[in-house]
């Protein structure tokens, strides 16, 4: 395992890592497109899930010509805003302990999210977070998204790291793949994929985002992958 003790930032994922909105991405999946008759699967949305948009509309209309996906998601994405506003956007356990920590330990922090950027801002203003970062960089400002690591590379850049002074934090095959190919630590935290598929991707698995103070401050402290 790389050492954790070189770290000076760390790159966030948004959905699934910081914000428990995965499930009701995929819950209203389902039900737009059982409403609206197309195919959605487990497996498509395990494919699609933390990938850039571009490659997720391959993804999506490959198992639906003559569908297009950025229409079918904006009914997707009207229902999840409708439950939003209803109920707001749902933090993740220990993310405001975790930022605490963070800022008192003067780490650089960077959300680092394939979504677009006006619904990335929206979820952050909604929790009052942007100016918790040092930088927010959303999908759609980068050409290449996830598993490419350019997002993750900019990010470090921005906030004036190398990679390998940067953890990202990542739920997704396709996050974790990306943070590997930047060349940064990478600490997976489960949501609803099991991680086991890329465990040799990771440098660490985690249970949870407060778990990371502890992994952090005690440098022999043991993970799943250790």
């Amino acid at each position: 395992m790389k050492d954790r003790t070189k770290i000076k930032g760390f790159l966030f994922d948004m959905d699934g890592t910081l914000l428990d909105t995965e499930r009701l991405y995929h819950d209203c999946w389902l039900k737009v497109a059982r409403e609206r008759g197309f195919i959605m699967t487990e497996d498509m949305m395990d494919r699609m899930r933390g990938l850039a948009l571009p490659k997720a509309k391959k993804v999506f209309e490959d198992a639906n010509p003559g569908r297009d996906f950025t229409t079918e998601r904006e009914f997707r994405m009207k229902m999840v805003y409708e439950h939003i506003d209803r109920f707001g956007v749902p933090k993740k356990p220990g993310l405001d302990r975790l930022f605490q920590w963070l800022h008192e330990k003067s780490y650089k922090i960077a959300l680092a999210s394939s979504s677009p950027e006006k619904q990335v801002l929206r979820y952050m203003d909604s929790i009052n977070y942007r100016e918790q970062f040092d930088l927010i960089c959303a999908g759609d400002r980068i050409t290449n998204g996830k598993p490419a690591p350019d997002i993750f590379l900019y990010c470090a850049e921005k906030i004036g790291l190398l990679p390998s002074e940067c953890a990202v934090v990542e739920d997704s095959f396709n996050g974790i793949e990306a943070g590997k190919r930047a060349g940064c630590f990478v600490i997976g935290i489960p949501d609803l994929n099991d991680l086991s598929p890329v465990r040799e991707l990771m440098d660490a698995e985690l249970s949870g985002l407060a778990d990371i103070i502890d992994f952090m401050e005690q440098p022999s402290l043991r993970t799943s992958l250790a």
